[in-house]
């Protein structure tokens, strides 16, 4: 049986020295970071493990979590017809309880195999940016998450509240020029809330770690503006993530905190700061009522 070193050297000849690998030794499962990168701008993986004399690999949720994306910005219907679609003709496996791309390799094939799925990874990939361009086409760009990674990290935080309805997730309100904004979170707080006059408290999520981090900044701070002046009694947040990124990501998160100070309209919370992020979903969960254990 080859070692994970073995193949890691085989395919290293194939792809180049920018190739790395190490050993996830929690799951004993090799990892396999390719040189190239993503649409998300991630460098694509490969995880490696033994199964009964065989191999198996995986993308490591990679694919799902971009249809997640996906749907959470477009919607997931076409993009799964296509993952569906692609993954069958490569011979390869979706296992949805996983949320992992597999295909099978014995022991001589391992090399020629990992490139075919390299290929596969790098397929699903680039066609479902395509189906991206082509449903965003018919989309209203004002009712586009600006922070789907961003809402994606908070929903998983709120799960329990969305299931109750102590939290909306997703939703459409109208402003003073625009009548169908999109925000990605809000809730009518309850219990300590954050002034005696607010009425509901609504959160804009953006991703400043990706393309356009300006523009994307400007577009989060007309939708809160124009909610803002059509409802005096709802508090406006804007929860950004720069992944601390280059200085346009920087310059864009400037941009937020500036004029938050300056208009009062809304305020800002910095994701990328584990601190800032615990304390916006500890301060939901109480002014919900409905704390968490």
């Amino acid at each position: 049986m080859k070692t994970y070193e073995d193949i890691f050297r085989g395919l290293k000849e194939e792809l180049g020295n920018q190739l790395r690998f190490y050993l996830d030794e929690a799951s004993g499962t090799g990892v396999l970071v390719l040189p190239f990168k993503d649409s998300m701008g991630d460098n694509f993986v490969i995880r490696v493990r033994e199964n009964g004399g065989s191999y198996i690999l995986d993308d490591g949720g990679l694919i799902k979590n971009t249809v997640f994306i996906m749907s959470e910005t477009v919607g997931g219907t076409k993009s799964n017809k296509l993952v569906s679609g692609l993954v069958k003709s490569f011979d390869s496996r979706f296992d949805q309880a996983e949320g992992l791309i597999e295909l099978a390799a014995n022991q001589g094939q391992i090399i020629p195999k990992l490139l075919h799925f390299t290929k596969l990874l790098v397929t699903l990939d680039t066609m479902l940016v395509e189906v991206v361009k082509e449903e965003r086409k018919e989309e209203k760009p004002h009712r586009v998450s600006l922070g789907p990674r961003a809402s994606q990290r908070i929903r998983k935080s709120l799960t329990p509240l969305i299931k109750v309805e102590k939290v909306s997730h997703r939703l459409i309100m109208d402003g003073l020029t625009v009548p169908d904004w999109m925000v990605d979170f809000a809730y009518e707080p309850v219990v300590e809330p954050i002034s005696q006059t607010t009425e509901l408290v609504a959160i804009i999520t953006v991703d400043l770690a990706v393309l356009d981090p300006i523009i994307k900044s400007a577009h989060a701070f007309s939708r809160a503006i124009d909610i803002k002046a059509a409802h005096g009694k709802y508090d406006i947040e804007i929860a950004f993530d720069t992944h601390g990124q280059n200085s346009n990501s920087l310059h864009a998160a400037n941009f937020l905190i500036q004029h938050q100070i300056e208009t009062k309209a809304y305020r800002t919370i910095d994701l990328s700061k584990s601190r800032e992020y615990s304390e916006l979903v500890s301060r939901i969960n109480r002014e919900t009522g409905m704390p968490l254990y």
